[in-house]
């Protein structure tokens, strides 16, 4: 599936999307193999990933919410180790300028979920992620339900806090003060390994 989010996707700040110049991103998701893949092309005039940082002095959020990047979101079935509910995996991407290594900050309603394998690559427009994960690390066979979300998280340099975001799930209106690096498991989009 691939689907291109632009001015209906965008929770904004202060600042419209006309105003923050346009971005807009191309998100495809895919079985690749035995992999579940996700891809974003995000195109923005100004492209700012934000240098490490181990705490956010500006409020009680992964730091790497206010850098360009991607959230990536996942509600699998209770197969991952000692556990007996959907999982909700929640993975933060900041891309390192000067190579291809992505900074990856995880988080997991239940037990750790499996490490992702991401990289990215500048392009003429602003840049490219692939994120890729064992189908049978998440749990995932044909037949099985899952959800995904993605939001891709818009900065400049000239901002602390990021100016918006590119939601996967139209977000009709909302702002994105206070949302950090969540999203409720209503919003992600339902999906199923369909038979080989």
């Amino acid at each position: 599936m691939t689907v291109e989010l632009g001015e209906a996707a965008y929770r904004r700040s202060e600042v419209s999307w006309r105003d923050a110049s346009r971005p807009t991103a191309t998100v495809t998701i895919d079985v690749e193999a035995d992999d579940l893949v996700i891809s974003i092309v995000v195109a923005k005039t100004e492209v700012h990933f934000a240098p490490a940082c181990e705490s956010n002095p500006l409020d009680n959020e992964p730091a790497d919410i206010n850098s360009d990047g991607a959230q990536i979101h996942l509600v699998v079935p209770g197969s991952l180790p000692e556990s007996v509910l959907p999982v909700e995996l929640t993975y933060v991407l900041v891309p390192e300028p000067g190579g291809s290594d992505v900074r990856i900050t995880a988080r997991s309603s239940g037990p750790p979920g499996p490490a992702p394998a991401v990289s990215w690559h500048p392009t003429a427009t602003g840049y490219a992620m692939r994120c890729s994960i064992a189908l049978a690390a998440l749990g995932l066979q044909p037949g099985t339900r899952f959800g995904v979300g993605v939001i891709v998280n818009d900065m400049t340099p000239s901002r602390e806090r990021r100016r918006g975001q590119l939601v996967l799930a139209e977000p009709d209106g909302e702002f994105v003060y206070l949302r950090g690096d969540r999203l409720p498991a209503a919003r992600h989009l339902p999906f199923m390994i369909a038979d080989a």
